[in-house]
């Protein structure tokens, strides 16, 4: 289920990029102070640039204490790393919005991200 979401997710992103520069999809893959490992399933920006516009992060279910650690944890390193301050994590069917001091991390059930 996990590999169908984050492929859905991947299909829409493909889509609705205008540009291959403005546009281009990449993972980030992080290496905190303490060895902390982090990652970002798909950023969206300008790679010649160094420029990212937007971070996703892909999780069926985040009632896992873990799982939710992780993947916001994952999103903060990369929201701070890139200098954003809004971040989106596409779940099957939760809803909320966090306000951390880093920024905003908007959690969005797929239906209504893809819908969207």
């Amino acid at each position: 289920m996990a590999q169908r979401l984050e492929t859905a997710v991947f299909a829409k992103l493909r889509r609705s990029l205008t540009t291959p520069r403005q546009g281009a999809l990449s993972r980030l893959l992080l290496t905190e102070a303490g060895s902390a490992r982090h990652e970002v399933d798909f950023v969206l920006g300008d790679p010649l640039m160094g420029v990212a516009h937007q971070l996703i992060q892909v999780s069926c279910d985040m009632q896992n204490e873990k799982t939710r650690g992780r993947e916001i944890s994952g999103l903060v390193a990369g929201m701070r790393h890139l200098g954003l301050d809004e971040g989106w994590i596409v779940t099957t069917n939760e809803e909320d919005e966090l306000k951390l001091e880093g920024g905003v991390i908007h959690i969005v059930p797929a239906w209504k991200w893809l819908l969207d």
